[in-house]
């Protein structure tokens, strides 16, 4: 005679539906919380660049003071059109094909667009070349400078948002990326 054991409960070695919906919710939060600090790095490395291009930009017309005696003189404004004068000037070309002119002294190389690494901060535009910060916003020019204790010139971009002013006021230069 065989004797059969009975346990209670469940025997069955799967998992349950709670315990499933309990693993995807946390995949769910964790995959979120990757992806927003994606963007978050990407963002900060942007800003790094438009830093690292004022920088090397503002080095570039030191330079340029230092043979012509001055700062490129471009108004108060600080215009779009003045990233596309500080190309020219920092660069050589005046005639806006990507080359230097045979007569030029170029301050900055990293900025020739056809060059074994085509340059980041160089974008053509409807007449010529353009400087643009790691958001592709216009770097802008402005001597002689309004907001730069201590500089004959003000140089900035728009950063993150894209919006900036020509006073340094308001909310919209927030993250703007300045020599100031």
């Amino acid at each position: 005679m065989k004797v059969h054991h009975f346990t209670k409960g469940n025997s069955s070695k799967g998992f349950t539906l709670i315990e499933i919906l309990v693993v995807m919710a946390i995949i769910a939060v964790l995959a979120t919380v990757v992806v927003g600090s994606i963007g978050f790095y990407q963002n900060k490395t942007k800003d790094n660049k438009g830093k690292v291009l004022v920088a090397s930009v503002s080095q570039a017309l030191d330079s340029y003071r230092l043979d012509e005696g001055e700062y490129p003189e471009m108004g108060a404004d600080g215009s779009e059109m003045s990233s596309a004068i500080l190309y020219d000037t920092l660069f050589g070309d005046s005639d806006g094909d990507g080359i230097a002119d045979d007569d030029a002294t170029i301050y900055l190389d990293t900025l020739n667009p056809n060059g074994n690494t085509a340059a980041l901060n160089v974008e053509e535009s409807g007449d010529g070349y353009i400087l643009v910060d790691g958001f592709k916003n216009p770097l802008r020019y402005r001597a002689p400078g309004q907001q730069n204790p201590g500089s004959e010139f003000d140089l900035w971009s728009a950063g993150l948002d894209g919006e900036t002013n020509a006073n340094n006021s308001g909310d919209e230069t927030r993250d703007d990326v300045t020599n100031w």
